[in-house]
């Protein structure tokens, strides 16, 4: 359809306006025969002089402003209504404000009532005849309605009778004490003695202890009793005597000694089986006794989630009985010894049925704070028990010695799953810290040590040790063992085999001994093995390959860190050192005063290819083989390192902190991965470099693919990071924030694992990708987060691009618990096959969108939404004219497009036009423009719209908008309350955005129009043959080239109306305008004349400009009249006797008069598009003067002149 085009321009001094006179619509539609109706486009020009003087000498003064050269005119386009009941384009928007009513939910407090089985007791006779009769047959649960003071006799619980004492009344909320009688026999106790199972619990209550036989004492024959102590404070001489029953202790506090009882102190409790729930703190004085003394065959019990707090001299049980020992998942010991006389083991395990055992997330923390030397272990088997550390962490701190006992004495020790045991000693060690009968294993653990002084002192002990027939088995680990000086070896063992891990060994003056005393060392793979000192001093090498000149070591994947003062040995030592293992291995080497010495001794060295050395000397460096240099801190600079290989097990780096830099990393390997590429406290990320790693197989890891353990920040600048699996089984890169700038990240796999770890790109707080980065992740199956949703709170994406596809998807593609932010970005994020309807694909606390092109489009995959807001901010803006913004959201099988949680959201949505569609298909699909957005919201002079509201789209309620701003105007929404809708069932399809730009070639008498738009996009080219108005339908390729094939062409504008990213837009393939005009014509300063004069102009010569981008054929005339008399203007002066001239290229002056039209340019078959008609100052437009008789001296002159185009074809 052919659109009225209105252009002006408004011009200062001498102003030239451009009116545009153009057929009207009907003129388009119907008139058809009317083609050659010309078109006027009008300039208007204002000319003004200034004051005049005398006639002999004066001059006259006109203005000498600057010429100011406009482009073409701003147009102004209205659209013709798509809507199918378009609204009075005059109305306005409903009022959106109204009464709100709230509603409250008031929480209504009825009074205390007790049940049948609860009474409130004040006296201790009246507690004493209820329990003793059972109570009543009926109660079982006692309040205390004041203090209650024991009394002689106590009270003898009848048989099977459980019951419940609550020291807290329910009616005044008041908490009370129970004060045990002053005694120390059993007749005056609350006591039981049968063995009917029964349980007594006590709750809620303060408890003044006088009697050691507890509280509730239980006969020492009596078995199958519970006591709970729960919310209690205990002091007094003991508080349980229930020697072979259970007590739970839950949320207490508990007191032994520190006074004056009835009876002397003892321990916490006489029981077999103790158990601990939720915050349980006690302080336990006496010297004698252990806290609980227990029989055999006994238990700890350390419930998930309880925190235990043991101040005590003695140990937690006694010695020779079996004692069974399990910290649940995320339980917490914290002892302390506080002895000036050394202390007993925390825990005894002397009978050969005991165990130890931790659980993922679980503590003990033991604490001996005097410098003592009569110290006993940590656990103390005599090495019978078996302990099996499974995520569990040991934590020991001793400002004293340890001279006597094993911390750890041991049948076997197993940590794996994150185990940890970290120990700290003020002093010196003479003894084995963990001293072993058989086995030493660790898998996925850590030890660290930290002695203050000497490891080994007079003594050739090992620290860790087995017997000699024993592998040590150390595997995916850390140990970190640090003293002032090491003059034992660290593990002895028949053989060392070393996988996956980081061992280091650090001694601030001398090393006196190889950390490890086995006949072979047979294996350091896919480890980090670190020995940091001052002098290493023994005669033989620094890493022990065996024991003899002829076994092999084995270096496989594996990163060396030796970090000394002075190196006066060999490095490596061993018959034969493999060169294929060499190729795949790190090693850095960092003295600060000389390597003396060879850095490989051996009698074979084969060739070694693409292997990183990294040495750093402050002194004299003389050995044979060193290749490159390094600071502590790994850092790979210049470095080009390329890997092929059948599998790849080993990390490239595992340690503290690393960087890359101007470096070219390229690994590609068949097979799986199995440990980090990356394992590190602090990557700080690629700088000018590549990272590419490849394979068939699967990352199956459950550690990040690069490990930043530290939680610091990670940078990719200028860089390249590329990954390819079959699978992954975990993230791709963890860190605490994670910055891409420039940086091209791609990350390709068949699918992710759920069923293994979390599927996140990036496991980060904080994401930022910055200019010109590009993220690709792509999966043929199943993908993944790009980061973690619940616990990202920052993710921005500046001037970059993100582009995420999966077949299926059953977790948001980007997500945060807090803001996601795109500016001037393009996100696409698409899934054409999932089946999760409870899944959404971005998923936020807040979305800010500016300048970007944003597509979210799930085929016909079952979601719950594209979009899941967990916050109240949603925005979408542009922020200029000429930025690119578009959002589109496709949904054929989703219940809504944007989900809100239960609180409105403030959404704002900014563009030029935007559109529902109600029927679901790719816009390649809309054939013909057969159909139609549902509705359409768009402004009639192509300025941006803005529309703001609260939006609510919970999971429970029908949808709500109520609308704050709206200042669309024409087709479609004028009151979009009754046509907007994000649910799934209403909208297939939204879109908001900016018509893309389409370009379009035509010459009159042809039967073709060739052009450019965006791929697959529509165009409907309208356009006029014979004098008859006709229309056809061509789509853009892949590239978006288009075809229309048409009917002879008239010499007429052609109408394009296209269709692409669900927004449609108007255009033509020409027009006729003009293009740069004068804005003023400067005449400098002249004498006053005496006779007739014609002033030239001053500056730079005049150029005009007339733009004509139609179809071949068309014509054009350009002419010139005067519309205002030479008028003074700034006074009652009469007008000068003045005229306007125009002098052509035969220099003949013609005298432009008052309202007459003069040509002076028409178009022929050979004008350009772009014609320029240029005059030197003598030319054109001049100024003539009779005389100067009418000139005032004081006045200021105008004219106005006006240019004419027409259309003349």
């Amino acid at each position: 359809m052919l659109k009225k085009i209105t252009a002006s321009l408004i011009l200062i001094a001498l102003a030239v306006t451009v009116l545009s006179v153009s057929a009207d619509d009907s003129y388009q539609e119907s008139n058809n025969n009317d083609t050659n109706k010309n078109k006027e486009i009008i300039h208007t020009t204002e000319v003004t002089t200034g004051e005049g003087e005398n006639q002999e000498n004066d001059e006259i003064e006109i203005e000498n402003d600057e010429d100011i050269n406009e482009d073409s005119d701003p147009i102004e386009m209205d659209s013709d209504a798509l809507a199918e009941n378009p609204n009075d384009p005059t109305a306005t928007p409903e009022d959106s404000s109204s009464d709100t009513t709230i509603e409250e939910d008031v929480l209504q407090v009825a009074p205390f009532e007790l049940s049948s089985n609860e009474v409130i007791v004040t006296t201790f006779s009246e507690l004493k005849s209820l329990i003793e009769s059972s109570g009543n047959g009926n109660y079982t649960t006692y309040y205390l309605g004041a203090d209650i003071d024991g009394l002689s006799g106590g009270i003898v619980i009848p048989s099977g009778y459980s019951f419940t004492i609550d020291g807290t009344n329910p009616l005044t909320g008041i908490r009370h004490t129970y004060n045990e009688f002053n005694s120390s026999t059993t007749g005056n106790t609350i006591r039981h003695s049968t063995s009917a199972p029964v349980t007594f619990t006590l709750r809620n209550m303060d408890i003044k202890g006088q009697n050691n036989h507890g509280t509730i004492y239980i006969t020492g024959g009596t078995a199958n009793t519970v006591l709970i102590y729960d919310n209690i404070s205990y002091h007094g001489p003991r508080i349980t005597e229930n020697a072979n029953g259970r007590a739970i202790y839950r949320n207490s506090d508990v007191i032994i000694g520190e006074g004056s009882f009835g009876s002397v102190s003892r321990e916490v409790g006489d029981v077999k089986h103790v158990q601990f729930e939720g915050n349980v703190s006690i302080r336990h004085t006496d010297n004698t006794y252990e806290t609980f003394t227990m029989g055999n065959n006994n238990s700890f019990t350390f419930k998930e989630n309880s925190n235990v707090t043991v101040s005590s001299k003695r140990g937690m049980s006694n010695r020779s009985v079996s004692t069974t020992i399990v910290f649940e998942e995320n339980s917490i010991l914290n002892m302390t010894q506080p002895s000036t006389q050394g202390t007993s083991a925390v825990f005894y395990l002397e009978g050969s049925a005991s165990s130890f055992t931790m659980r993922p997330g679980s503590e003990l923390n033991v604490d001996r704070p005097f410098a003592t030397s009569n110290i006993e272990s940590i656990l103390y088997a005599a090495r019978a028990a078996d302990a099996d550390i499974d995520g569990g962490k040991i934590t020991y701190k001793h400002n004293g010695s340890q001279a006597s006992y094993a911390l750890f004495s041991l049948r076997s020790l197993t940590l794996r799953n994150g185990a940890h045991i970290d120990l700290n000693i003020d002093l010196f060690s003479q003894v084995t810290l963990i001293d072993l009968a058989t086995t030493f294993k660790m898998t996925d653990s850590t030890i660290t040590t930290n002695v203050g002084d000497t490891i080994g002192r007079a003594i050739t002990a090992p620290m860790i040790t087995s017997i000699t027939t024993q592998p040590i088995e150390i595997s995916n680990s850390v140990v970190d063992i640090r003293a002032n000086v090491i003059n034992t070896p660290i593990f002895q063992g028949n053989e060392a085999k070393i996988d996956n891990s980081d061992v280091s060994f650090a001694a601030k003056q001398t090393m006196g001994a190889n950390p490890f005393r086995v006949p072979t060392f047979n294996r350091l793979q896919s480890s980090t093995y670190t020995l940091k000192f001052g002098t290493y001093t023994p005669t033989g090498p620094l890493v022990l390959g065996s024991s003899g000149a002829n076994q092999p070591f084995t270096l496989t994947d594996s990163t060396i860190n030796i970090e000394g003062d002075t190196i006066k040995n060999s490095i490596l030592f061993g018959s034969t050192i493999t060169a294929d293992s060499l190729s795949k291995s790190v090693i850095n080497i960092t003295s600060a005063k000389d390597i003396s010495a060879s850095l490989f001794t051996s009698a074979n060295i084969n060739t070694m290819h693409n292997v990183e050395i990294n040495v750093t000397a402050i002194g004299n460096v003389s050995p044979v083989h060193f290749l490159t240099a390094s600071t502590g801190m790994m850092s790979l600079n210049n470095i080009d390192l390329s890997v092929k290989a059948g599998a790849w097990n080993s990390r490239l780096y595992s340690g503290p902190s690393l960087e890359i830099n101007e470096s070219s990393i390229d690994v590609q390997f068949s097979g799986d991965m199995v440990a980090p590429f990356i394992e590190t406290n602090d990557f700080k990320g690629l700088t000018k470099s590549s990272l590419k790693v490849a394979t068939d197989g699967s990352y199956n890891n459950k550690l990040a693919f690069i490990y930043n353990k530290g939680a610091t920040t990670t940078s990719f600048i200028d860089s390249l990071f590329d990954t390819k699996f079959d699978q992954t089984y975990a993230s791709t890169i963890t860190a605490r924030k994670l910055i891409l700038n420039n940086t091209t990240a791609r990350h390709i796999a068949r699918k992710t694992n759920l069923d293994i770890a979390p599927r996140l790109l990036y496991n980060v707080i904080e994401f930022e990708a910055h200019n010109n980065s590009d993220i690709t992740m792509h999966y043929a199956e199943e993908g993944g987060n790009l980061v973690s949703h619940v616990d990202t709170t920052s993710f921005i994406l500046e001037n970059s691009k993100l582009d995420i596809k999966a077949d299926t998807q059953n977790i948001p593609m980007v997500g945060a618990v807090g803001t996601v932010s795109f500016s001037n970005a393009s996100v696409s994020l698409s899934t054409p096959n999932s089946n999760a309807a409870n899944a959404t694909l971005l998923k936020a606390r807040e979305i800010n969108t500016t300048d970007s092109v944003v597509t979210i489009d799930s085929g016909n995959s079952t979601l719950d939404s594209l979009i899941e807001l967990t916050g109240t901010v949603f925005s979408f803006k542009k922020t200029s004219e000429n930025s690119d913004a578009h959002l589109l959201l496709i949904g054929n099988n989703v219940s809504k497009l944007i989900r809100t949680g239960n609180t409105a959201v403030d959404m704002t949505l900014q563009g030029h036009q935007m559109n529902q569609w109600d029927v679901f298909g790719n816009k390649e699909n809309f054939d013909g423009f057969t159909h139609k957005s549902r509705a359409r919201f768009e402004r009639d002079d192509e300025a941006l719209g803005t529309l703001s509201f609260k939006y609510l789209g919970n999971k429970v309620s029908n949808e709500s908008f109520t609308f704050t701003v709206n200042d669309f105007a024409g087709d479609g929404w004028d009151n979009p309350v009754d046509t907007l809708s994000f649910d799934g069932s209403k909208t297939k399809i939204f879109s908001i955005g900016t018509p893309e730009p389409v370009t379009a070639n035509a010459e009159a008498g042809g039967e073709t129009i060739t052009g450019i738009f965006v791929p697959y996009g529509q165009v409907r080219v309208t356009y006029l043959s014979n004098g008859i108005l006709k229309s056809t339908i061509a789509r853009a390729d892949a590239q978006g080239n288009f075809i229309a094939n048409t009917d002879p062409l008239d010499s007429a504008e052609i109408q394009l109306e296209t269709f692409g990213n669900f927004i449609y837009n108007f255009a033509e393939t020409g027009s006729l305008r003009f293009g740069v005009m004068p804005s003023t014509l400067n005449f400098g300063i002249n004498a006053i004349p005496n006779k007739p004069t014609v002033f030239n102009r001053h500056g730079s010569d005049t150029e005009l400009e007339i733009i004509d981008n139609r179809s071949k054929g068309a014509g054009w005339k350009l002419e010139v009249q005067v519309i205002t008399p030479l008028e003074a203007t700034n006074g009652d002066y009469s007008n000068a006797d003045g005229i306007i001239v125009y002098r052509d290229g035969n220099a003949i002056d013609h005298e432009l008069k008052l309202n007459q039209r003069f040509q002076i340019a028409q178009s022929d078959a050979n004008t350009p598009a772009i014609h320029k008609i240029q005059w030197a100052n003598d030319e054109g437009i001049l100024l003539k003067f009779m005389d100067g008789s009418s000139i005032h001296k004081d006045a200021q002159y105008s004219v106005k002149i006006q240019w004419i185009l027409t259309d003349t074809k």
